[in-house]
């Protein structure tokens, strides 16, 4: 169900409950009444206490029937929307530290399951944000955060224009590498050092034509087999540990067209 402006948002889970705590938000922890005893949930408890958060405990059909569904794990926690920061300061944080910036700009992603892989991966690779459209494609949602198992706390997700967005980036300096079937460059041929947003595109549709054309390289990730293609989050992890394996490696690679 969309959360309504003004209105708590909700986190399920116990990964994602325990990383929104840490991360210092939360109103209310509400969880099932016999839900099993764990030392992630002891954590959980603590945290919550340490806060002074109210804590209810409630029969599993009372929370059904408070969060519009089956709780997940047991245990959800009422929590203040989280403030976002807008592109131009994520990208002066990464200037004023040193830090070359790597975004991911989502075209269109439908799916709660896969924005939440995205932003695990986004988290473990060190991504400072992710772009996703204004209004088509997958929000987060108390499914993304759960699916990211609290990677959401850390790594924002920002809605809005993204050839807007792309204008912002390629005056700061930040190459777009666009990863599309077909594409006549391989992924690992590609320079992927240095300031970056790699984009791509949702579950049934690739990257379009205006974006493709405003990006500085478009690589394919080469695959056999008999699918000949990649979930996007599959796509997205492939990218980004790329990327890893070419800082950890100095590879250097020529920047001519990418």
């Amino acid at each position: 169900m969309p959360r309504q402006p003004g209105q708590p948002e909700i986190v399920q889970g116990r990964n994602a409950v325990r990383e929104a705590l840490r991360s210092g938000r939360g109103r209310r922890l509400l969880l099932d009444a016999h839900a099993s005893a764990s030392p992630a949930l002891e954590e959980i408890l603590r945290l919550a206490a340490a806060r002074g958060l109210p804590l209810e405990r409630l029969e599993r059909h009372d929370l059904a029937r408070r969060l519009g569904g089956a709780p997940y794990q047991g245990i959800a926690l009422s929590t203040e929307p989280r403030a976002l920061p807008s592109l131009e300061e994520i990208l002066d944080v990464c200037e004023a530290q040193g830090v070359a910036p790597c975004l991911l700009l989502l075209k269109e992603v439908l799916y709660d399951q896969n924005l939440g892989a995205i932003l695990r991966l986004a988290d473990a690779c060190g991504v400072q944000a992710v772009i996703v459209p204004s209004r088509q494609g997958a929000g987060v949602s108390a499914e993304v955060a759960r699916v990211s198992a609290g990677a959401s706390e850390y790594v924002p997700v920002l809605r809005q224009s993204l050839l807007q967005a792309i204008s912002r980036l390629r005056r700061r300096g930040v190459r777009l590498i666009a990863a599309e079937a077909g594409a006549s460059q391989a992924l690992w041929d590609c320079d992927l050092t240095g300031p970056l947003a790699l984009v791509l595109g949702g579950e049934d549709a690739g990257v379009s034509q205006a974006i493709l054309d405003r990006c500085d390289a478009v690589v394919r990730i080469p695959i056999g087999g008999h699918i000949g293609s990649l979930n996007v989050a599959a796509a997205c992890a492939v990218a980004l540990f790329e990327r890893q394996r070419q800082l950890r490696d100095g590879a250097g690679l020529k920047r001519g067209g990418g």
